[in-house]
């Protein structure tokens, strides 16, 4: 019996849909997200929906872990290995001001520290001639520098790779054999577009994503076949389709944008059933909230990424659906700064320790609490009924850190703080909103908003009212949505080159 089994590991919630094409029937789940230990997340939601895992033949899967190491620095120790001249690259970006008039302006440092940077006598000319090939007693000297300084994984980026890759694979082959505990990546194996310091970038977020990346999948993989699981293990890509798990081992920066990326195939699909064209696909979940434009059934595919954001953060050349992201989620934790100003995110609870309401040990306030305060969620039916949520503890922390702080009392006080952490938080929503749209020339009252995720519905008629958005479309299950546009997704490869070269009748030939 073949069927599909599609898991999104978010920052607060983990989400199973399953489907047996022999019955028809589709299961849902969800469970908090265990950060230490993803998988422990994911048997969770097996176990409660009794999913077997003898009988699915495609097991598909998004998550979070590589843009969050990323993003919070906890990749293991790096090597770049270069060509000779050019150990600079990662420093030197891009010569542009991306913040004019920001003096204090500073861009995130590179992920490979320089003394771990490294050159090779090699060089491969404009012309995509190999000028000078490497030498292998230079290799197995560096390797012997390498093991010595105990790196996990080592990047190789050579100038001029992208045209003639030649060099580069070939070094990057004798490292493997050098070093066959470390993850070795080169840069022309990710990406053949040219500018050389997104491709060097993006060859060390490869190699600093890899180890822990390569890891989680392998042991996913063991434990699903240990319950007996003998289909393939799939994982959602940042393009719109899924890789196989060897795939996105071996390039692990595929999957930037993972997560969110099911949700924008689900709205499509459901849009052009429902007969929509113009679609705003929203997710709000327990961290984040996402949008992305979805017309006439595709999306946006851009070939360039910033983890980050643009100026201060690293590219990424790798196929990435646009998406905007911001840090207002349910999760988001509202607070006061020293001019006594309210402000919501873009710091998260999680899952651990969560909302205040939840009763984990959360002590900080978030969109949830001031939710659950103005009696917009039921405390009763929170997950199905299988988490209760506490009002009174939600109520007294908005009161004791924001309310009487800010010189609101009594109960009414509590609310009026609680309305306005809602009232911030559509704000930096909306604004997300109008960047995908307003800022790009598209007219938001054209669109319908397609809103999903465990926050989404719960926010998406205020959002369609302050953007004059004609219609909002609520899916069933949106709580579990992305998982369920990751059982619609394909498996999809994009592969692109960068070719220059004189217009005429031959250059259409090597076309």
């Amino acid at each position: 019996m073949s069927g599909l089994v599609a898991v999104d590991t978010g920052g607060t919630f983990t989400d199973l849909v399953s489907f047996d094409p022999s019955t028809g029937s589709v299961s849902y789940t969800k469970s908090l997200t265990t950060h230490a230990n993803p998988i422990e997340g994911i048997l969770n939601c097996i176990d409660k929906v009794g999913a077997r895992l003898d009988g699915p033949t495609l097991f598909k899967h998004g998550t979070t872990l590589v843009i969050n190491t990323l993003l919070e620095r906890n990749g293991p120790s790096v090597a770049l290995v270069t060509t000779k001249g050019f150990r600079d690259v990662l420093e030197f970006g891009r010569g542009n001001r991306t913040a004019l008039f920001d003096l204090f302006f500073k861009r995130e440092p590179a992920l490979v520290a320089r003394q771990s940077r490294f050159e090779l006598e090699e060089r491969t000319g404009g012309d995509g001639v190999v000028l000078q090939a490497p030498d292998r007693a230079e290799v197995e000297a560096l390797a012997l520098t390498l093991r010595e300084q105990k790196v996990a994984a080592v990047a190789v980026s050579f100038i001029n790779s992208y045209l003639e890759p030649r060099n580069e694979l070939i070094v990057a082959e004798w490292l493997r054999e050098l070093l066959p505990d470390c993850f070795v990546t080169a840069g022309s194996e990710l990406t053949r577009e040219w500018y050389e310091y997104e491709r060097t970038a993006t060859a060390a977020a490869n190699a600093y994503t890899g180890p822990k990346i390569g890891g989680y999948v392998s042991a996913l993989d063991s434990t699903l076949r240990s319950r007996g699981f003998g289909g393939q293990l799939l994982l959602m890509g940042s393009g719109g389709g899924v890789l196989s798990g060897a795939h996105a081992a071996s390039a692990p920066i595929l999957l930037v944008e993972s997560g969110p990326v099911g949700g924008c195939i689900g709205a499509g699909a459901y849009g052009e059933q429902l007969g929509f064209g113009n679609i705003i696909a929203f997710d709000m979940g327990g961290t984040t909230a996402k949008c992305a434009l979805v017309t006439e059934g595709r999306f946006s595919v851009e070939s360039l990424y910033h983890v980050g954001g643009y100026g201060r953060g690293t590219p990424i050349r790798a196929p990435v659906v646009d998406i905007v992201e911001v840090g207002t989620g349910g999760g988001s934790i509202a607070w006061l700064d020293e001019q006594a100003r309210l402000h919501v995110g873009p710091k998260s609870a999680g899952s651990s320790p969560g909302p205040v309401c939840y009763g984990l040990g959360g002590e900080k306030p978030t969109v949830t609490d001031a939710n659950l305060t103005l009696g917009r969620l039921n405390p009763a039916k929170f997950q199905g009924g299988e988490m209760g949520l506490d009002v009174g503890a939600a109520s007294s922390a908005i009161k004791g850190q924001l309310a009487t702080p800010l010189g609101y009392m009594g109960q009414g006080g509590v609310l009026q703080v609680a309305a306005g952490i809602v009232s911030i938080a559509l704000v930096q929503m909306g604004e997300a909103i109008k960047r995908v749209t307003v800022q790009r020339g598209e007219d938001p009252r054209e669109f319908i908003l397609f809103a999903y995720g465990g926050g989404g519905p719960l926010h998406a008629a205020d959002l369609a009212r302050e953007l004059a958005i004609p219609l909002v479309v609520i899916p069933p299950e949106a709580g579990n949505f992305s998982a369920i546009g990751m059982l619609l997704a394909d498996i999809r490869r994009d592969e692109s080159r960068t070719f220059v070269a004189r217009l005429g009748r031959e250059a259409l030939g090597q076309v």
